[in-house]
C-alpha cells in the first residue's frame, strides 16, 4: 500500500502546483484598481459596517450568510500581523492597488488554494472507506483536477470552501454508519451548520446525516461517544 499513498502525494503535489496556475490573474494592479473578479471584494466591503472595538459584530447584510465575513476578517488579520499588507481605506487601496492585490492573493489562498487541497485528501479518506484505498486514490486524482475546482480556487469567493465543508460532513456521516460514534454524527451536524452559514447550499450535509440514520433505524444501536 506504501504506492498508493506516494501516488496521493504525487497527486496532491500536482495539484498544489496546477493551482498556483492563475493565482495573480485578475489582481489590481497599475492599469485597474479593483478585481476582475468585483464578488471578491464583498466580503471586505461589509467588513466596514463592523466596528470590533464597540463589540460590535453584526455586518448588516443579510443577502448572504455570514460566516465568509468573519472568516474574511480572520484571513486579513493574519495576513497584516506577517506584515504581508497594510489595512486601509478604500482610497488607501485607490492609490495602492498593489496593498489591495497582496489582501486579495492571500483571500484567494484561504478560500480557494488550501480548500483545493483538503478535498483531495477528505476525497482519499472516503474512497477508502466506500471501497479501499486504490479506490480513494482515484477518487482523490478526479476531485484534484476537476475543472470546477481548478476554475472556482483562483477566487476569494465561498464556493470551495462550501464544498469542502459538505465533503467533510459527508466523510463524517460514513464514519459514523462505519463506526457508530455519536461524536461523528455531532461533527457532521456541526460542520452542516457552518456549510450552511457559508452558504445556502451547505444545506444538501443534511442528506448525508439523514442517509446514515435512516441506514441505522432497524439496526440495534450500539452507540458510543469515543
Amino acid at each position: 500500500m506504501k504506492h498508493l499513498k506516494l501516488i496521493l502525494v504525487i497527486i496532491i503535489i500536482l495539484a498544489a502546483v496546477l493551482n498556483c496556475v492563475g493565482m495573480n490573474w485578475g489582481l489590481p494592479d497599475e492599469d485597474h484598481i479593483f478585481t476582475y473578479n468585483l464578488d471578491e471584494l464583498t466580503f471586505l466591503m461589509w467588513l466596514r459596517n463592523m466596528d470590533p472595538a464597540k463589540l460590535d459584530f453584526d455586518p448588516n447584510v443579510y443577502s448572504k450568510t455570514h460566516l465568509p465575513i468573519y472568516y474574511t476578517a480572520a484571513v486579513l488579520k493574519v495576513g497584516e500581523v506577517l506584515g504581508l499588507y497594510k489595512i486601509g481605506s478604500s482610497e488607501y487601496y485607490k492609490q495602492h492597488p498593489d496593498e489591495l492585490a497582496d489582501i486579495l492573493l492571500f483571500q484567494r489562498i484561504f478560500f480557494g488554494k488550501i480548500p483545493a487541497i483538503c478535498i483531495i485528501i477528505f476525497s482519499f479518506l472516503i474512497g477508502r472507506i466506500l471501497i479501499d484505498e486504490k479506490y480513494g486514490v482515484i477518487l482523490a486524482g478526479v476531485s484534484g483536477f476537476l475543472p470546477m475546482i481548478l476554475a472556482h480556487n483562483n477566487y476569494a469567493v465561498e464556493n470551495i470552501l462550501v464544498t469542502l465543508l459538505i465533503i467533510v460532513t459527508f466523510y463524517l456521516s460514513l464514519k459514523y454508519y462505519q463506526t457508530e460514534r455519536l461524536k461523528y454524527i455531532i461533527l457532521a451536524g456541526i460542520f452542516t451548520g457552518l456549510s450552511i452559514s457559508t452558504k445556502q447550499t451547505g444545506v444538501l450535509g443534511f442528506i448525508f446525516i439523514a442517509g446514515v440514520l435512516v441506514s441505522k433505524r432497524n439496526q440495534p444501536a450500539q452507540w458510543h461517544f469515543l
